[in-house]
């Protein structure tokens, strides 16, 4: 990646996480896998807590996707609560997304159709609105 050779290592690990994101929509989770890998490496490297969250909520869907659903669950629960903590509503909030979606994929559908509900209240209130809608869409699928 030029990032890379621009030894710009934050903008780096988000392109990464933004590839990694259009890996897993294509359903190619060992793409998706590695470059989450290298973007957790560049996270840790740049100390951009923001970065790190992105990072581990990536994995997590990753997990989910691969049958792991409780280790997800797991895991976006402790990014979501740590992004909570740290005052980053966006890493929250993506971090709830994805735990929302993690327990629906784990067959706790009345858990995660109930998380996406008042995220997207929640987001959209707070004026997070593609957030509202991405997990207002989750809800329904």
């Amino acid at each position: 990646m030029e990032l890379a050779a621009e030894k710009d290592v934050s903008g780096e690990a988000e392109a990464r996480i933004a590839l990694a994101d259009a890996l897993l929509a294509a359903n190619d989770l060992a793409g998706e896998r590695a470059q989450i890998e290298k973007a957790s490496s560049l996270a840790a490297q740049s100390g951009d807590r923001g970065i790190d969250f992105d990072a581990k909520t990536a994995a997590a869907r990753v997990d989910a996707r691969s049958g792991k659903a409780d280790a997800a669950i797991k895991a976006l629960t402790s990014v979501r609560k740590d992004a909570r903590a740290a005052g980053m509503v966006q890493a929250e909030f993506e971090a709830r997304l994805a735990l929302g979606e993690a327990l629906i994929a784990s067959g706790k559908k009345t858990d995660g159709n109930a998380t996406l509900r008042i995220l997207a209240d929640e987001a959209k209130t707070r004026g997070y609105g593609l957030l509202a809608r991405k997990a207002s869409s989750a809800g329904r699928a």
